[in-house]
């Protein structure tokens, strides 16, 4: 995404962090990796874009510490309302689960606070229901993702590069 945001002219300094593999990690843990990297990087006005359940993780990151050092957070089919799969496939006790199943305590408490942009896919096989990407509120603006990548390969469609390359430009 990095490589196609430069292409539209985004100049921002750009950094991607890769939190591994996510099926068995806590969003929470996660959280903490994430607010270590940036301490290190020790910069202002940093705009958040997560994937997936990345979108959780920067959502969590700015309910846990603030915004004092982030200008906008960006969400890209995250299920911020949790989704059904979960719910489904795995034990009650099972982290993914208890963090990312539909309507989970977790999700429900962590969309209550946050402004942030989020781009909806109309169809995607792990968010269901797809509107789980989305939250409606004041602080919310998100915009409807109607092509046809999927769940992890909707980071390339041009439309979402232009949405996350306007909402950047803006903060």
């Amino acid at each position: 995404m990095i490589q196609k945001l430069k292409e539209i002219g985004i100049e921002k300094s750009l950094i991607a962090i890769n939190l591994g593999p996510t099926g068995n990690t806590s969003v929470i843990k996660d959280t903490e990796t994430l607010h270590n990297l940036l301490e290190q990087i020790g910069r202002d006005k940093i705009i958040l874009v997560g994937l997936s359940k990345g979108g959780l993780t920067v959502s969590n990151y700015v309910a846990k510490y603030g915004t004092k050092n982030i200008s906008a957070v960006i969400t890209i089919s995250s299920p911020l309302g949790g989704t059904m799969l979960p719910d489904y496939f795995m034990p009650a006790d099972h982290i993914a689960r208890v963090e990312l199943g539909y309507k989970s305590n977790f999700t429900q408490e962590l969309k209550k606070n946050l402004p942030f942009y989020h781009i909806v896919p109309t169809w995607d096989h792990i968010i269901v229901p797809t509107d789980s990407a989305s939250i409606d509120g004041p602080n919310h603006k998100s915009k409807i993702y109607v092509g046809l990548n999927g769940h992890l390969s909707i980071q390339d469609a041009p439309e979402v590069i232009q949405y996350v390359g306007d909402w950047i430009r803006k903060n």
